[in-house]
């Protein structure tokens, strides 16, 4: 699968998450999101909200990209996209506040 995202910024990013929650209500309950709809996908636009991790992971799911959270408040690392056979892997660590990019490799 062809990496799908051109745009970078954060407001585009939290754009692509809101509009991946609407678009597939089904896997994404609100039991899932914790909040209603409209106000999640209100919430997660804000700039001064740090998004879950299972909400990188649909970003990236989107644009093609497996992505590994090395998480340092818990030890471990979650991977979303592992099954997919991306061409490319990035590698970030959350340190409670906020996602820093460490790495970005081919996967083949």
């Amino acid at each position: 699968m062809a990496n799908r995202c051109t745009g970078s910024a954060a407001p585009y990013l939290r754009t692509l998450v809101a509009q991946t929650i609407q678009g597939d209500r089904h896997m994404y309950d609100e039991g899932y999101i914790r909040k209603l709809y409209e106000d999640y996908c209100v919430w997660i636009q804000d700039d001064e909200i740090v998004g879950w991790c299972n909400r990188a992971g649909y970003t990236f799911n989107y644009c093609g990209i497996e992505i590994a959270v090395a998480d340092t408040m818990n030890g471990i690392i979650n991977r979303f996209g592992e099954d997919q056979n991306y061409a490319h892997r990035v590698f970030l660590m959350f340190d409670g506040i906020h996602y820093d990019p460490l790495y970005m490799e081919p996967v083949n």
